[in-house]
C-alpha cells in the first residue's frame, strides 16, 4: 500500500495568500486546492492514491430563508470548522454557496463522513442533511474531472433518504461521460434540430377536452439516441447553460402555433418552462426574449404560459418577482410546477401570484383503485379548495389510470396530465389524441365554473360540513346538468341507494309545469345577474329553491349557477309530519303563487311561488302599495283597472268581514315567461287565531 500524502507538511506561509482562500470559512478556494496538491505532486509519489469527497447541504436555501443570511454563514462555519477537525491530515476547500471538497488520503472515510453528518444535524436540527459523493483518484489526475465525478455521486443520492454517501463507480462514469457530451455538443443540439419538441396535453376534467399543452424537450442525438430529460436538463441547469435551451422551446413552441394558425388550425395555450438561470441578466433577458418571441410570431401573450419549478422560487427572491410581475403585467399566465414536493410551498403562494399549481405527481403514487390514504385525500382536497379560494386553477400531474381520475373528480380538481390522456408527442402525432380542444370562446367561462366546488371535506378533517343542500349547475342550450355538489344534496337526492345525478335531473328535466318554472328561474338568474327564488313541493316536502349566478360561455350556449335548497324538514322531523300535512303542502303544486293579505295589520306575505316573476307582490306591510305594484309590471293594461278594483284594501276588508270562509274567483291575464296569459286568481278567507 502506498503511502499516505502528508498535506500538512506542504502549507507554508506562501499559502495564506487571499487568492487561496475563502473568505468566509478561511478554507481553501478552488485556487487554493489546486496550489496544494500542484505541490504534494512534487513531494509524493505519483501512484498515491487519494480520495475527492464533494458535500453539500440539503435544502440550504431553506435555511437562509428561515434564519436569513447571518445564520446561514455562521452554519458554513460551523462546517468549515467540522470539516477541518474532522479532515486533520487533509486539504479542505470551500468552492462556494454550501458546496465543500476535502482531498484527503484518510483510511477511515466512512466514518469521518458520518461524523460530518452528525454534527450538521447538531448544528441545524435533524431536518438538515448533509450529502457526500467520492471519488478515488490518483495524484496527479485532473481535479476538476474528480471533483465533478464526487459530485456527480453526491447529486445521485440528493432524494435518497437511507444514504448519507456513495462512491462514484462506472455507472455514474457513463453518466459523466453523456454530461460532458451535452454540454459540448448543446450549441450543435439547437443548430442541427436534435432539440425536439413534444407535447403533452392537459384536459379539463369536467368537458374531456384539451384545455393546455405543456411543452416537453427530448434531444434526438445522432450517437446517444433519443436521450431523456434526466440525462441532459439537469446537466445544463449546473452549468448554467439551460437557458439556451430554454429560449429554444419558447421560440419553437411560438413558431409551432403560427405554423398550425395559418394553416387553418386551432390551439390552445402551451406552458413552456424556465429555469432559475434564465433570470439572471448575466445570461440572458428571459422576458425580453419571451416577448419578442410573441410579437415576432403574433401569438397572443395568453397562449404562451409560463411554468415555474417551486423549487426555482427560494433563490433572489427579489429579482424573480420582479421578472415574474413582467410576465403577470403583459397578460401572460403564470404556474407554478410540482407544487407541495418543496418546503415552502405555502410561503410562495404568499409572496408570488400565479394563475395555475400543477400539483406534484407523487401524491398520486399511492392511488390503486378507489383507494387512497385519508391523509392524501385530506392535503390534496385543501390545497385545491385553497387554489379555488385565492382563484388559482388546479392541474395534477401523474394522471395515469382512471382511478386517478375519478379520484381527483371527487376532490374537485379542474384539471388532469398523465398517460391516461396520453403521452408527450411531437407535434405531428397530435392529431392521433383522441380527445377535442377546448373552444376559445369558453375558456373564460370554463375558468369561472372550475372556481366553484361545493364538495365537502374529508369526514376526519374536524371541518364545517354545510348541511344546506347545495349544488353547482350547469344549463345547456336548456338542459340542466349537474356539475358538483355537497354531500347534503347528494343524501337528499340519492335515498335508498339511488343515483342522486340522475334523480335530480329527471326531476328538474322533466316535461312539467315546475321543470318548466324551474327553467324560467334560472333563465331569469341569467339574464338579470341577480338572485332568483322558487318554492317546490317534492315528496312531501315542501322548501325554496335559490339561484345564484356564476358565469356565461360568450356565445351564450352555457351557463352555470348555484343551486341552494332551504326550509327543507330534516330527517327527524319528517317523521312527525302527518298524511294530511303532505296533502296539504301537495296542493300547492296546482298554484303559481300563493300570498296572504293580513287585514288587520295591513300586510303581504308571500308563502309560495313557482316562478320569480310572481315574487313582485313579496312579503311588504302595505297591501294597497304592494297590489300596485303587482299590477303594473304584471297585469295586462286593459285588465289593470278591474284588477285594482278587485284586490283593493276597502274590498278585501268588507270581504273578509262580511263574507268569512269565502271562496271567490276571477280571471286576469298575467305576464307569465314573456307573455300575457288568461290566468285564475281566486281569494279565500281564513280565520287565523295566534
Amino acid at each position: 500500500m502506498n503511502d499516505p500524502v502528508l498535506f500538512e507538511h506542504l502549507y507554508t506561509s506562501e499559502d495564506e495568500n487571499e487568492d487561496y482562500l475563502d473568505p468566509l470559512t478561511g478554507l481553501y478556494s478552488i485556487g487554493g486546492l489546486r496550489h496544494v496538491l500542484k505541490k504534494a505532486e512534487e513531494k509524493a509519489a505519483s501512484d498515491s492514491v487519494l480520495y475527492v469527497i464533494y458535500f453539500n447541504v440539503s435544502d440550504f436555501s431553506l435555511y437562509n430563508q428561515t434564519f436569513d443570511m447571518t445564520g446561514g454563514d455562521r452554519l458554513l462555519k460551523d462546517i468549515a470548522r467540522s470539516l477541518r477537525n474532522i479532515f486533520r491530515d487533509s486539504v479542505v476547500a470551500r468552492l462556494g454557496s454550501d458546496h465543500f471538497v476535502v482531498v484527503t488520503s484518510s483510511m477511515s472515510l466512512d466514518r469521518d463522513i458520518m461524523k460530518i453528518h452528525n454534527d450538521v444535524k447538531s448544528y441545524g436540527g435533524k431536518s438538515l442533511e448533509i450529502k457526500a459523493g467520492i471519488h478515488e483518484i490518483k495524484l496527479g489526475d485532473d481535479l476538476m474531472d474528480a471533483i465533478d465525478g464526487a459530485r456527480l455521486a453526491c447529486v445521485s443520492i440528493k432524494n435518497r433518504f437511507d444514504k448519507t454517501y456513495r462512491y462514484y463507480d462506472n455507472s455514474l462514469l457513463q453518466a459523466l461521460n453523456t454530461k460532458r457530451y451535452v454540454l459540448n455538443n448543446i450549441d450543435a443540439a439547437i443548430e442541427n434540430d436534435w432539440l425536439k419538441v413534444y407535447y403533452q396535453p392537459i384536459v379539463r376534467i369536467r368537458s374531456g377536452q384539451i384545455s393546455d399543452y405543456e411543452a416537453l424537450c427530448r434531444w434526438d442525438d445522432p450517437v446517444y439516441g433519443m436521450l431523456q430529460p434526466g440525462q441532459f436538463i439537469e446537466v445544463l441547469e449546473n452549468s448554467n447553460l439551460i437557458y439556451k435551451l430554454d429560449m429554444f422551446m419558447v421560440e419553437h413552441v411560438c413558431r409551432d402555433m403560427r405554423e398550425e394558425l395559418d394553416a387553418g388550425g386551432t390551439i390552445v395555450p402551451v406552458s413552456v418552462n424556465l429555469s432559475r438561470q434564465d433570470f439572471n441578466h448575466d445570461y440572458c433577458d428571459i422576458f425580453g426574449f419571451v416577448d419578442d418571441m410573441v410579437e415576432k410570431y403574433n401569438i397572443s401573450r395568453d397562449y404562451l404560459h409560463i411554468e415555474i419549478t417551486e423549487s426555482v422560487l427560494g433563490v433572489n427572491e427579489h429579482v424573480l418577482r420582479t421578472e415574474l410581475n413582467k410576465f403577470s403585467d403583459k397578460g401572460y399566465n403564470l404556474w407554478i410546477d410540482d407544487f407541495g414536493s418543496g418546503y415552502s410551498s405555502f410561503s410562495v403562494l404568499k409572496n408570488y401570484h400565479f394563475d395555475v399549481i400543477k400539483i406534484d405527481m407523487n401524491f398520486l403514487k399511492e392511488i390503486d383503485g378507489d383507494k387512497a390514504s385519508e391523509k392524501t385525500r385530506t392535503i390534496l382536497y385543501s390545497i385545491i379548495k385553497m387554489a379555488k379560494f385565492l382563484g388559482m386553477e388546479t392541474v395534477c400531474e401523474g394522471t395515469e389510470t382512471e382511478d386517478r381520475l375519478k379520484f381527483l373528480v371527487s376532490l374537485g380538481c379542474e384539471k388532469a396530465q398523465g398517460y391516461y390522456f396520453s403521452r408527450p408527442v411531437p407535434k405531428s402525432q397530435l392529431c392521433n389524441i383522441a380527445f377535442e380542444h377546448e373552444n376559445a370562446i369558453d375558456r373564460k367561462y370554463e375558468k369561472q365554473t372550475g372556481m366553484i366546488n361545493l364538495i365537502d371535506p374529508p369526514m376526519n378533517t374536524g371541518a364545517y360540513i354545510q348541511s344546506q343542500p347545495m349544488a353547482l349547475l350547469e344549463v345547456h342550450k336548456g338542459y340542466v346538468r349537474l356539475l358538483n355538489a355537497n354531500n347534503a344534496f347528494m343524501h337528499y337526492f340519492g335515498k335508498n341507494g339511488a343515483d342522486p345525478k340522475y334523480v335530480f335531473e329527471k326531476w328538474v328535466n322533466s316535461e312539467s309545469i315546475f321543470s318548466a318554472n324551474f327553467l324560467h328561474s334560472a333563465e331569469q338568474c341569467r339574464k338579470h345577474r341577480s338572485s332568483q327564488e322558487i318554492d317546490f313541493v317534492l315528496n312531501g316536502e315542501f322548501g325554496v329553491l335559490s339561484f345564484d349566478f356564476i358565469a356565461e360561455s360568450e356565445n351564450g350556449t352555457n351557463y352555470s349557477i348555484v343551486l341552494r335548497m332551504q326550509n327543507l324538514y330534516s330527517d327527524n322531523s319528517l317523521h312527525t309530519v302527518s298524511l294530511k300535512q303532505a296533502a296539504v303542502r301537495s296542493i300547492f303544486l296546482m298554484f303559481q303563487f300563493a300570498h296572504v293579505f293580513d287585514i288587520d295589520n295591513n300586510k303581504v306575505e308571500l308563502i309560495y311561488s313557482d316562478n320569480p316573476d310572481f315574487n313582485v307582490l313579496g312579503s311588504e306591510s302595505d297591501i294597497a302599495k304592494s297590489v300596485e305594484k303587482f299590477c303594473d309590471r304584471l297585469v295586462y293594461p286593459e285588465d289593470q283597472k278591474r284588477f285594482l278594483d278587485y284586490y283593493s284594501t276597502f274590498r278585501l276588508r268588507d270581504i273578509y268581514k262580511t263574507k268569512p270562509d269565502s271562496n271567490i274567483i276571477n280571471y286576469f291575464r298575467i305576464l307569465n315567461r314573456g307573455e300575457y296569459k288568461w290566468t285564475i286568481l281566486a281569494l279565500v278567507t281564513f280565520e287565523y287565531l295566534d
